[in-house]
């Protein structure tokens, strides 16, 4: 905090004078929850490769991670994990509809973690009907069949 302040005051005092890098500056560390991350991810579920970490939303790939925590069938969440990675690996879904899919699947993830109560079954049955028009990749569709009938039980 110190620092910055002090680095501040040395701008400030360059701009005054009309003289621009001569006094000297403390070098600020980035603080590491701000590096940004080298290799493949691993969530505790799901592994990411490098080669899509900047392609896809690894936030709702976290979400969907996270939810699969808290959810009690380990089926959904086995074949939750394998519609997930085979979406990021998929190679014929541009990014856009890459990242629609994966928004998507951790809203339907999202709600199979809650009591069968709080569930919106009108709205998971959208998002089911939405997720199988792009699940018709030759990549995607073996993952999908496995993963439709336990989406399903959700709202039964």
């Amino acid at each position: 905090m110190l620092m910055n302040q002090t680095n501040y005051l040395m701008d400030s005092m360059e701009e005054t004078i009309g003289i621009y890098g001569v006094l000297p500056r403390y070098k600020i560390p980035t603080p590491v929850h701000m590096q940004i991350k080298q290799g493949p991810t691993t969530f505790n579920h799901i592994h990411v490769d490098n080669s899509v970490i900047g392609v896809i939303n690894t936030g709702e790939v976290g979400n969907i991670d996270v939810a699969m925590d808290n959810i009690g069938d380990p089926k959904l969440v086995q074949a939750l994990k394998d519609f997930t990675e085979a979406v990021i690996k998929d190679k014929e879904l541009d990014t856009t509809k890459k990242n629609e899919v994966l928004e998507q699947i951790a809203f339907l993830s999202s709600q199979a973690a809650l009591p069968k109560t709080e569930r919106k079954p009108s709205i998971i049955r959208t998002v089911i009907a939405n997720v199988a028009s792009a699940a018709t990749t030759a990549g995607l569709a073996q993952a999908w069949l496995a993963l439709l009938p336990l989406l399903q039980g959700l709202i039964l």
